[in-house]
């Protein structure tokens, strides 16, 4: 999926200058982010932003 992973990327880009964007929800102690069919779960600590995983969103 092409243009589904070009989104993902975008995102992650964009998260680099706003780790909280308002499509973000926490989810324990990560955030948790739908692009698409795909969900992105990452932790913010201070400036940095790790990306826990990628994952297809089922029924999607």
């Amino acid at each position: 999926d092409g243009e589904g992973m070009r989104a993902v990327v975008a995102a992650l880009d964009a998260l680099a200058t706003d780790p909280y964007p308002a499509q973000s929800f926490p989810w324990g102690q990560m955030q948790r982010l739908r692009v698409g069919k795909y969900r992105i779960m990452y932790i913010v600590e201070g400036d940095l932003v790790t990306i826990d995983r990628i994952d297809r969103v089922s029924g999607s």
